[in-house]
């Protein structure tokens, strides 16, 4: 039988990098590419409010030497596992280089603890968002992006940690010799075999999330305990994934910071203890991807016999608009709407609003995107897709609907989206 945590994993597994083809491109670039290690995509003054466990687990160094512990164990796999056909510079001091490559960080959502009731320990749930970035120092131009994400979960036998604690807990996930396949070191390895590094400029149309919108009313985030405007950085962080890597298509990075079109690189010096960054210049996007969250609504009811759990309901829609700035049409306007039946303690223990809301969204966008490019799926959830399983003291559910009534149109409109994907 299919355990509760199993059935999580069917739908909220992201622990590795999903497979982008290479992208052809013009201009070829046969020199060498500096690799400058991880990064984050925020000024030095802002990492510790943005990335506050990220931060500290980068900051790790090796017990042996003043490297930093992540980017030790992502040039070693380099080396281990070099790049064909890339003159890829590991110490990152190529004077001829005319390119760089980092691994740049764009989120991170702490869902702290939740109970497991089947296997009696505390599970402890990060999701880290970030970007293979190519680009060009000298311009400082975002030459290429790939999305990368990992959700970390993590059993312990405790239901509470501090920030040093949570920041081990991740290094466990960056790199660790026991589970050598599934860790963010491997996953950045096996995305960047599929990225091409062959051009100095961006070919091809350019895909942007660039609005998203949440709901206004107070009342929704009261058991809530992210703040609103990081939910709505969920939101567009979870997008930009979705549409990347089940699309299999370059985008350009969701960045938190709003305004003109710049991001900044900053990337972390071991042997200073300083962040280095640079200003890089984001491609202007030709394709638009609008999110409007419709909002969501917990229902509880008590269960008979069962005094100490509830049944609970979750209902919420999204509608998504895709727009070609260059031909100025809308090709893409969709509804979507998703459920979830679960159980929670009756007590509010370890209760989790913000991270059942917040699968149940990431999960409804991986369906989005992959009716766009799945004709067969596009049916299976237009006329609903429902999945279940079946717990001692009840039923675990999932229903996630395409919510209209024009199949056609909708077959006609994801045709228009995937025109317009990068060549």
């Amino acid at each position: 039988m299919i355990t509760r945590r199993d059935f999580s994993k069917i739908f909220f597994y992201s622990a590795g990098l999903s497979v982008i083809p290479k992208q052809l491109l013009s201009q070829n670039y046969k020199g060498p590419i500096n690799w400058v290690g991880s990064s984050f995509l925020t000024g030095s003054g802002n990492i510790n409010n943005f990335f506050p466990i990220s931060k500290k687990a980068f900051e790790i160094l090796m017990s042996d030497s003043n490297a930093s512990f992540f980017n030790y164990q992502l040039t070693k796999i380099l080396r281990d596992k070099p790049l064909k056909n890339v003159n890829l510079s590991l110490q990152g001091f190529e004077k001829n280089a005319k390119l760089a490559l980092t691994l740049g960080f764009g989120g991170e959502f702490d869902y702290g603890f939740t109970y497991d009731d089947e296997i009696k320990e505390y599970q402890y749930l990060l999701r880290i968002y970030s970007y293979s970035i190519l680009y060009d120092p000298n311009s400082r131009t975002i030459i290429s992006s790939y999305p990368v994400r990992y959700f970390a979960i993590t059993s312990s036998k405790i239901g509470s940690a501090n920030v040093d604690q949570k920041s081990e807990m991740l290094k466990y996930h960056m790199y660790n010799e026991n589970t050598p396949n599934k860790n963010i070191v491997y996953a950045f390895r096996k995305e960047i075999e599929n990225q091409s590094f062959v051009s100095k400029k961006w070919q091809g149309r350019r895909p942007k999330v660039t609005e998203v919108s949440i709901p206004t009313d107070p009342n929704l985030y009261k058991n809530l305990n992210i703040p609103p405007e990081r939910f709505k950085e969920f939101i567009g962080q979870e997008t930009t994934f979705a549409y990347g890597s089940i699309l299999k298509s370059p985008i350009i990075p969701y960045i938190k910071t709003k305004g003109l079109g710049v991001t900044t690189i900053s990337r972390f010096d071991a042997a200073t203890k300083l962040y280095q960054k640079v200003a890089a210049k984001l491609p202007n996007p030709d394709v638009e991807i609008k999110v409007i969250h419709q909002g969501w609504e917990f229902y509880e009811e008590k269960i008979k016999n069962l005094s100490d759990l509830l049944s609970v309901e979750l209902g919420m829609g999204i509608q998504i608009i895709i727009y070609d700035t260059f031909e100025e049409v809308e090709i893409y306007n969709q509804f979507f709407v998703a459920a979830h039946n679960y159980f929670e303690k009756k007590n509010n223990e370890l209760r989790s609003d913000d991270a059942t809301l917040s699968y149940l969204t990431a999960a409804l966008l991986d369906r989005v995107f992959r009716s766009i490019i799945d004709q067969k799926f596009r049916k299976i959830l237009f006329d609903g897709e429902e999945i279940s399983t079946s717990l001692s003291y009840g039923q675990l559910s999932y229903y996630f609907k395409l919510d209209s009534e024009d199949f056609n149109n909708v077959s006609s409109q994801s045709n228009a989206v995937l025109k317009n994907l990068p060549i």
